[in-house]
């Protein structure tokens, strides 16, 4: 691991520590599924955006500020809010290198940002969210999804050239422990495994793709996400769990890290 992303500001003891590690610091303005735009919510983001950045622009560590996560305005606002956002970060810090982990809305954001960044789930929230509730996948299914995955990032790469793209947000979820040996089964680790293992080798195969941020480190408590059965008040999407027990997928990734780059 050589770059930490976080959905909120890290706090000045967390960057000391980083810039004695060497390691690279994404740092999330704290605007995230924001629906709509308003002159309120521009001037909060414009705050948060200024305080974030006198705060930790002298750490030698952060090298990447988000402009937020999974955003969804019409584009004419999306425009507008995030350009005075990129402007606001940019007076304070002139040569930050901006970017915004994106689920829609590709082309406003690439004339606005310096990097690229999507958050992707092949295999997982696309079939957690069909009617009936659908708890199994197979192999066709989840390669398939992982297909239609890999060719939508050619395009975005074919379709923004001089941006760099990162991958800011891929996984899926699983309960420790709670479905032992059902690789097929959602939510069971067996699966949570075999997706971050056949994923992680689609991405290997673009070699556009220059960073990849995985979602997430731990499990923590979240009452607003879909949970698997006996899991209520939790999000599972974690390598570890709340306590830090290693889940399947945990050693997944610390083997692709070994082999990715070198």
């Amino acid at each position: 691991v050589n770059a930490i992303r976080n959905h909120f500001p890290f706090e000045q003891k967390m960057l000391e520590t980083f810039d004695s590690l060497g390691i690279l610091v994404w740092h999330d303005i704290s605007v995230y599924w924001v629906e709509g735009y308003d002159p309120y919510t521009l001037r909060l983001a414009r705050d948060m955006a200024r305080e974030m950045a006198l705060a930790c622009r002298n750490h030698p560590s952060l090298a990447v500020w988000s402009l937020g996560n999974e955003n969804t305005m019409a584009d004419t606002d999306r425009n507008v809010f995030f350009t005075a956002l990129r402007d606001e970060l940019k007076t304070h810090v002139p040569d930050a290198l901006t970017t915004c982990a994106l689920n829609q809305a590709w082309d406003v954001m690439s004339q606005i940002v310096d990097a690229f960044s999507v958050n992707i789930y092949p295999g997982w929230f696309d079939f957690l969210s069909r009617k009936p509730i659908m708890w199994r996948a197979d192999s066709t299914m989840l390669q398939e999804r992982l297909a239609w995955q890999a060719g939508e990032i050619r395009r975005w790469i074919d379709s923004y050239p001089p941006l760099p793209i990162w991958i800011s947000e891929f996984g899926a979820g699983a309960a420790y422990g709670l479905y032992p040996d059902d690789r097929w089964r959602l939510w069971s680790e067996d699966y949570h495994a075999l997706k971050m293992e056949k994923e992680l080798a689609m991405l290997a195969a673009i070699p556009e793709v220059s960073g990849l941020f995985p979602f997430c480190f731990n499990d923590y408590y979240d009452p607003s996400r879909m949970q698997a059965p006996g899991q209520d008040g939790k999000n599972l999407m974690g390598l570890v769990t709340i306590d830090r027990k290693r889940k399947k997928a945990f050693n997944v990734l610390k083997e692709f890290y070994k082999k990715w780059g070198r």
